[in-house]
């Protein structure tokens, strides 16, 4: 159908054929512009909502299906008959649930909200304001002539969407706050009046500062961030530890005493799952063992094994491997298992590689 009213809005009419008055049609530029823009929005919001989901909130399978149906629904409503119905009641929702959403994904509320409360709010604010934007994008879409130019343009910033989030952002931005800021970034643009503008700009900025020093208060200094593709990291200093922050996981923090650096902690304490675990094995198999690590983290299980075991450890994430191998940060492994072998990639893939050994 794109196609269709693409050819048909490059044609002309027969009279204008007849009387020599053949013009092609002005290309919009200032409307390609708007409609890439809008497009690219909406979809950085979904995906940024999912990495905030996944990242801060709950590892949970399957979990990105949730902004993407919302994305859809959206879609689908702003370009129905329903568009003018849905259009004021879904800018009042986006004024209610922005601060929430915000306040919420920067662990500024007075309550600790259930965690399938907290993806509720977060798939319907994220479902809302692309509703907003959407609707908007719809309104513009104007003449049929150039419907076709209108998809590419969709089409365009939707790649341009996702290029920022996935691809640009983890370089230049070392923390996860694509979501509160393209949040921020729909209410300034959803209000109207520069005054009310400049008053959520302004809000904005401030609660943003006062979120960093409550955030520092609460969990020590930060000594080292960095983020790549597969997350942000966030090393803290607090109470003689050093603790490794992946979104709200702790993979596995150190103490910096030298006579306790080798005492792994979180998951990995002796008295725990793992290290009950290694106490049973270390009774039965007396021998020097060959033992595959699906993951490093901070390389604190080196200190549950035994000094004469080959460890290797596979871990997607180079700069997770830089983190634990950084003795600034943490020395479990130079401690523990200074001739560990660790193989950088997608682990279901090393596991294939590996199949001629024995673990």
């Amino acid at each position: 159908a794109a196609g269709a009213a693409s050819v048909s809005g490059m044609m002309v009419t027969s009279s204008e054929s007849e009387t020599g008055t053949e013009r092609a049609p002005t290309f919009p530029v200032r409307h390609f512009v708007q409609w890439s823009m809008l497009a690219a929005y909406v979809t950085a919001l979904m995906l940024a909502t999912t990495a905030h989901l996944s990242h801060d909130i709950a590892s949970v399978p399957m979990l990105w299906i949730g902004p993407l149906v919302g994305f859809l629904i959206a879609y689908a409503l702003a370009f129905s008959p329903w568009r003018d119905l849905a259009r004021t009641p879904a800018r009042w929702l986006q004024l209610m649930l922005t601060p929430l959403a915000i306040a919420s994904s920067r662990n500024d509320l007075p309550v600790v909200l259930p965690t399938i409360v907290l993806i509720g709010l977060h798939l319907l604010t994220g479902a809302v304001v692309t509703l907003v934007a959407v609707t908007q994008l719809s309104a513009l879409r104007g003449d049929q002539r150039h419907l076709g130019t209108y998809n590419i343009a969709l089409a365009f910033g939707g790649a341009l969407g996702g290029f920022f989030v996935a691809i640009l952002a983890p370089q230049f931005i070392p923390v996860l706050v694509e979501y509160p800021l393209l949040l921020l970034a729909g209410l300034w643009a959803g209000v109207r009046g520069p005054s009310w503008r400049t008053g959520v700009f302004f809000a904005a900025c401030c609660v943003l500062w006062l979120d960093s020093a409550t955030q520092i208060a609460r969990t020590g200094t930060s000594i080292f961030r960095a983020r790549s593709f597969f997350g942000a990291y966030n090393v803290r200093r607090a109470d003689g530890q050093h603790l490794l922050y992946h979104g709200t996981t702790l993979p596995g923090p150190q103490h910096r005493a030298v006579n306790l650096r080798r005492r792994a902690l979180s998951y990995y304490l002796a008295n725990g799952p793992l290290g009950r675990l290694m106490h049973v094995l270390d009774s039965t198999q007396p021998e020097a063992r060959r033992v595959l690590v699906v993951g490093l983290g901070t390389g604190a299980m080196s200190c549950t094994m035994r000094a004469d075991d080959h460890l290797t450890f596979l871990e997607i994430d180079p700069l997770v491997v830089s983190i634990a191998k950084d003795t600034a940060l943490f020395t479990y492994l130079l401690d523990c298992a200074p001739k560990a072998e660790i193989i950088v990639g997608d682990a279901r893939v090393s596991m294939r590689q590996l199949r001629s050994r024995q673990y």
